[in-house]
């Protein structure tokens, strides 16, 4: 595991050389088709030679979510196990392996009529006058998601907003369960990669 072309792929390969491994892609941006630019994603030659699983299996309009990749990664892992070879993870996306890994809170999909009734809202009284309410019902809440997120998006009534309110309702969920949400493996900030929110229910 590290940074985007620190040399990951080139290591992978001479591990393959030498022993029966085979290499799961831990990169959210290699899953998708035509993402070759700034990516480092090996070239057709490579993953001929050293077949990567998990590159290319999605169209770019596609959500991916870290729960998505734990299936597919656990699903690849046992697969490669049953042939008798060992899996070799590799890539640079931490959180998809911290949730392979540490594993991830039970938490419900994600909602979009929610999502979208939170937007209307917000359109018609304004995202201060959101920060302010869920302020007001759930502090812990607030300060929770604004502490998950980016410091440039803090600055933000819209990212600070709109992921305060749906970790409230989260975290509530969690709470309701009677679940300890300090030890969960919760980060908010994936709720809004590019999966679309899908990661609400592994993050």
């Amino acid at each position: 595991m590290g940074p985007t072309a620190s040399g990951k792929t080139q290591v992978a390969i001479e591990l393959c050389r030498r022993f029966p491994l085979d290499v799961i892609s831990v990169d959210s941006a290699l899953v998708y088709r035509g993402m070759d630019i700034g990516t480092a994603k090996p070239d057709e030659a490579t993953l001929r030679d050293t077949p990567h699983r998990l590159v290319d299996i999605l169209e770019p309009e596609d959500s991916y979510s870290a729960g998505d990749f734990v299936r597919d990664a656990t699903a690849a892992m046992q697969a490669i196990f049953e042939s008798g070879r060992t899996p070799l993870l590799v890539g640079g996306t931490m959180m998809y392996f911290r949730a392979l890994t540490a594993g991830m809170a039970d938490l419900p999909p994600a909602d979009a009529d929610v999502r979208a009734a939170i937007d209307a809202e917000a359109a018609e009284r304004g995202w201060p006058a959101l920060h302010e309410e869920l302020s007001r019902v759930d502090p812990a809440a607030m300060e929770e998601a604004c502490s998950r997120i980016s410091s440039s998006a803090r600055v933000g009534l819209y990212g600070c907003g709109r992921e305060g309110l749906m970790m409230r309702r989260v975290l509530f969920e969690l709470r309701r369960r009677g679940a300890d949400v300090a030890g969960q493996n919760i980060h908010a900030g994936a709720m809004w990669q590019r999966s679309g929110g899908n990661a609400t229910r592994s993050t």
